[in-house]
C-alpha cells in the first residue's frame, strides 16, 4: 500500500479516536489520539498542520475553561512573572538556555516548567540560572495526559504569569490545551524549534518565535499564522566558558588539523548521492594531514563506511558538552546535508570558523544576519569542493574568509533586549519577509527514507495505553520496544 495512503488511514482513524474521546468527555483517550496523530505527522513531515487536531485541542481546552470558569474569571496576571514551558527537559539544548537565560536578565520572575523525569539531571542549567529569580516546577509528562495537562494548568494558576513561552515537542498535546486554555488570559510565544517540520500548537499561541525565513514562511503559508504574529526572535547563542574535561578525544585538538561536524546522523542521509559522505571522502583523500570528526549519533551506516575508509583520521564520537571548543579549534566546520544543522552553524560563525553549507533549496537561508555576504553556502557539489581545496592549501585566503563571519550572530545583548520588547511590545528589531520557500524538495525526501510499519511501532508510549483497545498492535509494538531495551541493557 502507498505510504500516504497507509498514514491517512491511520490518521483519520485516529481522529475519530479523539472526536468520539471528545464527545464521551474521555481527554485521556482524546489527547492520547492527538499526541500519537502529530507525532506521526512529524515522522512523515509531508504537512505543516492539521486543523482537525488543532481544532480537537481547542474543544477540550473549552471544557478545562468551563471546568476552571472561577479561576479564569478573577485571573489577575503578574506583571513581572514569565512562565516557560520546556516539553524536553535536557540540559544539553542550547535554545532553552538562550531564552530562560533572556528572560531572567530582564528581571521577571521565571517559572521553569520541565518534565518530572529531568530532576536532579539539569546542572549545567541549574549553574546557569543561579542567584536569579527562578522557580523551578516538575510535571509529569509520563504516566498519563489528563494528569499532565491538570499538573501544568496547576502550576499556571499558582504563579498567574503574564507571559508564557511553549517550547516543546511537535506532538505536546496536554500543553498545548493547556495554553489553549489561557486565551486572552495570557501573552503566549511559541518558539519555533521545529520550523521545518510539522507541530502543534498554531492555535494555542498569540505569536511565533522563529529565527529562519522557512519558519516565517511555513507559519505564513502553511500553518495559517497572520503575519502580524510573527516575530523575528531567535538565533543568538549563549556561549559556555566552563572549563571541560577535553580527555577521551580520538586525537589532540589542539595539534591535529581537522574538519569538524555533528548532529543526528539522519540529517546526513536522504539524498541519492550521499552529498555530504562523498564531501569527507574527497577532503580526506585530497588532504593526507587533515583528520575528520563527527560528534552525533543515529543510523551510523555511511558513517561506518568512512571510519572504516580512513582509520586513523576519520573518527565517529557521541556529543560533547564541549562541542564549542572542538569547533574552536577545526579548521573550519562542515555542515550536514540535505537536512543542515541551524544551531552548529551559529555557533562556528561566532567562532569565526567558516560552516561550509551545500546548499539545499531556500533550507539554510537568513539564518545568519546579512548571509550573503559571509560566502558559507554553495550551490554545487563541484563548487563546494573547489573552494574547500582553496581554503585548506591557502591559510591567508582563509584568514580573509573568516573574518566576514564578524557581526553574522545576534549579540546576546542583543536578544536580551528583543525578549524584553516581544514580551511588553509584542516588538522585536528584526523582520521577516514575505519571502515563500518551496519545500517540496524537503519533503519528498522525507517522504522517501519514510517507513510506516516501522515509525508507527516506535513511536508508541506506555501513556499512549487509553489507544490500546483500539488498536491491540500498539501494545505489542510497546511489548517488543521494552524486551529491546532489556536485552541491550543485558549485554552492554
Amino acid at each position: 500500500m502507498d505510504k500516504a495512503k497507509q498514514v491517512d488511514e491511520l490518521i483519520n482513524s485516529l481522529k475519530d479516536v479523539m472526536n468520539d474521546g471528545i464527545q464521551k468527555q474521555n481527554h485521556e483517550k482524546a489527547m492520547a489520539a492527538i499526541s500519537y496523530g502529530c507525532n506521526l505527522l512529524y515522522q512523515f513531515n509531508q504537512k505543516y498542520m492539521d486543523p482537525e487536531f488543532e481544532n480537537g485541542v481547542v474543544s477540550i481546552a473549552e471544557v478545562y475553561q468551563k471546568m476552571h470558569s472561577d479561576v479564569l474569571l478573577d485571573y489577575q496576571a503578574d506583571s513581572n512573572t514569565v512562565l516557560f514551558y520546556d516539553g524536553f527537559g535536557m540540559d544539553i539544548r542550547g535554545v532553552s538556555k538562550v531564552n530562560l537565560n533572556a528572560i531572567a536578565k530582564n528581571g521577571y520572575r521565571v517559572i521553569y516548567v520541565l518534565p518530572e523525569k529531568s530532576r536532579g539531571k539539569m546542572p549545567e542549567t541549574e549553574k546557569m540560572l543561579e542567584g536569579m529569580d527562578v522557580i523551578w516546577e516538575y510535571v509529569d509528562m509520563k504516566k498519563s495526559y489528563a494528569k499532565w495537562l491538570e499538573e501544568t494548568l496547576a502550576v499556571i494558576f499558582k504563579y498567574c504569569p503574564k507571559a508564557m513561552f511553549y517550547y516543546t515537542t511537535p506532538y505536546d498535546a496536554p500543553g498545548a490545551v493547556a495554553f489553549a486554555v489561557m486565551t486572552g488570559k495570557v501573552d503566549r510565544f511559541l518558539i519555533d524549534l521545529q520550523d521545518h517540520a510539522f507541530w502543534l500548537g498554531a492555535r494555542s499561541n498569540d505569536y511565533f518565535c522563529g529565527s529562519r525565513q522557512v519558519s516565517a514562511s511555513n507559519l505564513l503559508y502553511e500553518r495559517g499564522v497572520r503575519k502580524n504574529q510573527l516575530l523575528r526572535h531567535g538565533g543568538s547563542l549563549l556561549i559556555d566558558k566552563t572549563e571541560y574535561d577535553h580527555s577521551g578525544l580520538p586525537f589532540d585538538p589542539e595539534k591535529t588539523r581537522f574538519i569538524f561536524s555533528g548532529g543526528s546522523l539522519y540529517k546526513t542521509l536522504g539524498d541519492p548521492e550521499l552529498y555530504f559522505y562523498k564531501i569527507v571522502r574527497n577532503i580526506l583523500e585530497a588532504h593526507k594531514d587533515v583528520y575528520f570528526l563527527y560528534a552525533g549519533e543515529g543510523d551510523t551506516s555511511e558513517m561506518d563506511k568512512i571510519t572504516s575508509e580512513f582509520p586513523g583520521r576519520a573518527f565517529l564520537i557521541q556529543e560533547r558538552k564541549d562541542f564549542f571548543y572542538l569547533i574552536t579549534k577545526c579548521t573550519f566546520y562542515l555542515n550536514t546535508y540535505p537536512m543542515f544543522g541551524g544551531m552548529m552553524m551559529k555557533y562556528s560563525a561566532y567562532a569565526k570558523k567558516i560552516p561550509v553549507t551545500l546548499r539545499h533549496g531556500d533550507d539554510s537561508n537568513w539564518l545568519l544576519y546579512e548571509q550573503e555576504k559571509r560566502r558559507v553556502e554553495y550551490d554545487t557539489y563541484e563548487e563546494l569542493i573547489r573552494d574547500v581545496d582553496r581554503l585548506l592549501e591557502d591559510e591567508a585566503y582563509l584568514h580573509e574568509r573568516e573574518a566576514l563571519l564578524e557581526g553574522s550572530v545576534v549579540s546576546e545583548e542583543q536578544f536580551i533586549k528583543d525578549m524584553k520588547s516581544a514580551i511588553e511590545t509584542h516588538t522585536v528589531t528584526y523582520h521577516h519577509t514575505d519571502y515563500r520557500i518551496d519545500t517540496t524538495k524537503f519533503r519528498k525526501e522525507f517522504y522517501e527514507r519514510f517507513d510506516f510499519q516501522k515509525i508507527r511501532k516506535e513511536i508508541v508510549f506506555l501513556r499512549d495505553r487509553s489507544l490500546f483497545g483500539s488498536y491491540p498492535w500498539m501494545m505489542m509494538a510497546l511489548l517488543e520496544k521494552y524486551s529491546k531495551r532489556v536485552i541491550q541493557k543485558v549485554f552492554k
